[in-house]
């Protein structure tokens, strides 16, 4: 009988050295590693009392435990060195930001969800021109923003200089001051 696990942890870069994060990442980097040490630990300690060849048969009936580990990040830069060392996260898979005709995919689609003027294929090109190298949340998180700019206006559907606006804003990286003391956050 064989067994296999994947383990998926999204947002890898979360698990920095600081705060209740460094527990978790010394968690995962512990289970990453080879343990040959404990191993030996383990058959030293069944030798004693003679059990090492139950131990041995109980390991070969249960065969080689499998466990692929994959995690994802949008900020690689930002990874402990230590999540990159051989034998932990070895590979690295990079996806390219879309294209401008699946920007434009992106787009309709996400306006298709919300109410908004009607925009001419020139302002849809401009907007796609503009959203060069976002990834689909960073164009998600631009139209929700437009939506809050209309919103704060007073209207029920976005135009294209919310567009504008929203993009002006999340490319300086702008956000809404939070009302939070820091306890609260």
């Amino acid at each position: 009988v064989y067994g296999a696990c994947v383990i998926y942890v999204d947002d890898l870069n979360a698990l920095s050295v600081s705060g209740a994060e460094a527990s978790c990442l010394a968690e995962l980097l512990a289970q990453m590693a080879p343990a040959p040490q404990r191993e030996r630990r383990w058959r030293d300690m069944l030798r004693a009392p003679g059990l090492r060849r139950a131990h041995q048969a109980s390991q070969a009936s249960r065969g080689p435990q499998l466990v692929l580990t994959i995690g994802a990040t949008s900020a690689l830069a930002a990874l402990d060195p230590a999540l990159l060392r051989p034998g932990r996260f070895d590979h690295t898979i990079t996806l390219a930001p879309p294209s401008s005709a699946q920007r434009a995919e992106i787009i309709a689609q996400r306006l298709s969800h919300m109410r908004h003027d009607d925009l001419d294929d020139h302002a849809i090109s401009r907007r796609v021109a503009d959203l060069a190298g976002y990834t689909p949340t960073e164009i998600q998180q631009v139209i929700t923003e437009a939506v809050m700019i209309a919103h704060a206006d007073g209207r029920d559907s976005i135009g294209d200089a919310d567009l504008v606006a929203a993009h002006a804003m999340h490319a300086a990286r702008i956000g809404y001051p939070s009302a939070l003391s820091p306890l609260e956050r």
